[in-house]
């Protein structure tokens, strides 16, 4: 079976803003910032939005967001069985 990335998260300061950017951008989305996660439909792969410090939090209580060059992407692969995996990036 060939890899594919069905989902991408960012983590990102400020959700309301980002999301702006990204609907300027001409992405449609079917939720808003004050549903707390934002979903962006790219043709075959999902885009999302969640707050930093939110998903600091999900990946690990330790890790602080404000640390330089803080990071995640989250992906949810179709080898094997489903699963999400997390890539740090420093």
């Amino acid at each position: 079976m060939e890899p594919r990335i069905s989902i991408i998260t960012l983590g990102v300061k400020n959700l309301e803003r980002s999301f702006e950017f990204y609907t300027a951008l001409g992405f449609v989305s079917s939720k808003k910032p004050e549903d707390g996660i934002v979903f962006f439909n790219t043709g075959g792969v999902c885009l999302a939005l969640y707050p930093l410090d939110d998903l600091a939090k999900d990946v690990s209580p330790s890790l602080n967001s404000n640390r330089p060059r803080f990071q995640v992407l989250r992906w949810r692969t179709t080898l094997g069985l489903k699963k999400m995996s997390t890539l740090y990036l420093n």
